[in-house]
């Protein structure tokens, strides 16, 4: 992630108060070849300001981005190793970090899929069906955990496994 203005000039203020490169780096916990760089940056032009032009090339022409968002849009539910399957059909060649990258460049967020699968329709018809029928139940009577361990006496672990003692009168 690039420094902030505030970091690059800590750096600065803490290198002109006498500070090491490597006292920095650990200070701001930044690689000290970091460190480095901006102070040379800073002596030579006297600020912090990125180079303009600076920094990776995008792969992608902007023809190619608004194939990329276009099929974003189409489809929300996909994910980038889909996307990129989509889009090659149209002879761009991009990785899925490209497509998460081009995300971000459309002011969106990529978020990795869920492992855990979503409700089927009759699990979420079989949940409605029960809060349905229990909507006029007296919730008084019912006790409720947080799904911890109650138990009775000591314990203790044997190979992974919560091992109950009963404590006997």
């Amino acid at each position: 992630m690039p420094l902030s203005e505030k970091q690059k000039y800590e750096i600065v203020i803490l290198s002109e108060h006498g500070q090491t490169n490597k006292y920095i780096s650990k200070k701001l916990n930044i690689n000290r070849h970091t460190v480095e760089r901006w102070i040379n940056r800073y002596k030579a032009n006297n600020n912090v300001k990125r180079i303009i032009g600076s920094g990776r090339k995008k792969k992608t022409s902007i023809h190619e981005d608004n194939i990329i968002f276009d099929t974003i849009k189409t489809n929300r539910l996909l994910t980038a190793k889909h996307i990129c399957e989509k889009v090659k059909n149209n002879n761009i060649s991009v990785c899925t970090k490209t497509i998460i990258n081009r995300f971000h460049d459309f002011g969106m967020v990529y978020d990795y899929p869920k492992k855990k699968p979503l409700l089927t329709e009759e699990q979420m018809k079989n949940r409605l069906k029960w809060a349905v029928n229990h909507i006029d139940f007296d919730w008084n009577n019912v006790g409720f955990n947080d799904e911890s361990c109650i138990q009775i006496g000591l314990s203790e672990k044997k190979d992974g496994y919560l091992m109950r003692t009963i404590m006997k009168k």
